[in-house]
């Protein structure tokens, strides 16, 4: 039961000044979240979801305060008063969203500080890619690599890595392309998959690098 919890955390309120201090504790904290972009956008949202589920339950703590004594969430003590009820339910609400946004903020630190949120890194290593996977590749950037062709190519990769491009069945432009994700540690097969996502959407950038724009330009009709 979270009885103990919510006994302690009203000692500490009480102690502290209460309801009068806990919303400018409240504000201090929330600025400084804006240093961080997850945990910000986490709050931002964890503050939202507490607006749209906190004033619903506290019309009806009654019914929802059973529903979590049921759950053996909390002892029945809590149901003799209403404004208990109340004050129990927002609590457990309260506490539930700083729970999930606190975990995911540290996750999505973790993966932003090892850069395991990189889309390079997420093509490269993630079993089965997604289409937005390779979109959020195109958003963070794709390779510049101007005035770089074929012969650059074929000094950069292995042999058979060429020789596998080369003997696809995509036009000159797409192997440009390929070649150019290929050198950016995309593996060949995602980098074709790339390609084709790109094409097909309209996605591939402008800055891509100019012999491969001049190429397109050069293939009949």
């Amino acid at each position: 039961m979270l009885d103990p919890v919510v006994v302690l955390i009203a000692n500490v309120l009480n102690n502290f000044g209460g309801a009068i201090a806990l919303p400018f504790v409240f504000v201090i904290v929330y600025g400084f979240t804006y240093f961080n972009g997850p945990l910000f956008i986490n709050s931002s949202g964890g503050i939202l979801i507490f607006l749209l589920a906190g004033f619903p339950s506290f019309f009806f703590s009654d019914k929802v305060m059973k529903l979590l004594v049921s759950l053996h969430l909390f002892s029945n003590r809590w149901l003799i008063s209403d404004t208990d009820s109340k004050s129990v339910v927002l609590f457990f609400i309260s506490f539930t969203i700083f729970l999930v946004v606190t975990w995911k903020s540290i996750v999505e630190n973790y993966k932003r500080v090892t850069g395991k949120d990189d889309p390079n890194h997420v093509i490269r290593t993630k079993k089965n890619p997604s289409l937005r996977d390779y979109k959020k590749l195109y958003l963070k950037g794709g390779p510049i690599l101007d005035d770089k062709d074929f012969s650059f190519f074929h000094d950069a990769f292995p042999p058979e890595t060429y020789q596998q491009i080369m003997s696809g069945p995509e036009s000159e432009y797409e192997k440009l392309l390929i070649m150019a994700w290929v050198f950016e540690g995309v593996p060949l097969e995602r980098a074709r998959i790339k390609v084709n996502y790109d094409l097909e959407k309209n996605l591939v950038p402008d800055y891509v690098f100019k012999h491969a724009r001049n190429t397109k330009k050069e293939q009949p009709a």
